[in-house]
């Protein structure tokens, strides 16, 4: 069944608007404002993934210039890196990008001492990060990251209280600006 209704001048002037107004704002939220396409970023990841471990047979290194835009992954769960969305725009992965470096990232707890009152874990959160180059799918190295101490103290959790890790993002970011200006 089809239903038809009679529109005067005024209302299809309207209508119209409507529809290129909406237009608009979802191509604002889509994947021509500069983000990523999932299907690229799952064809990077696949590409690149093979190849991280290569990274564990180089020396570490302070220094490894990107290439390219970012795209920040973590090892596990094997999924983006919260730390990606904290990147500036002008580093992040597009879909208009050619080349990607790809940092991987892969937390290790290092147990530093456990809370008075709850005796709750305290846990520095040192990271390995493998660098990897896409379209190339070319291992660029390895970096050793030493992650910050949790806070000497914290409030009583007495329900479903969990270990404390200290927050390396702001550090993350900091050394991936140095790599930037490697270029």
């Amino acid at each position: 069944m089809f239903i038809s209704f009679k529109l005067n001048r005024k209302h299809e002037l309207g209508l119209l608007l409507y529809i290129i107004s909406m237009l608009y704002i979802a191509g604002l939220f889509s994947c021509g404002s500069g983000e990523i396409s999932r299907e690229k970023e799952a064809r990077i990841i696949r590409d690149t993934q093979s190849v991280v471990e290569m990274c564990n047979i180089m020396n570490p290194a302070d220094n490894i210039p990107i290439k390219g835009k970012i795209l920040v992954y973590n090892t596990e769960p094997f999924s983006r890196s919260l730390v990606n969305s904290s990147l500036p725009t002008s580093l992040k992965a597009s879909e208009s990008d050619e080349h990607v470096t790809v940092l991987y990232i892969s937390p290790e707890k290092e147990l530093l001492g456990y809370y008075s009152i709850t005796n709750q874990p305290g846990y520095r959160l040192n990271m390995k990060i493998y660098v990897v180059y896409w379209p190339e799918n070319k291992p660029a190295g390895i970096h050793l990251f030493k992650g910050p101490d949790p806070r000497h103290s914290r409030p009583v959790e007495r329900f479903n209280p969990k270990p404390e890790t200290g927050d390396f993002t702001k550090k993350l970011i900091a050394w991936i600006n140095i790599q930037d200006k490697l270029r």
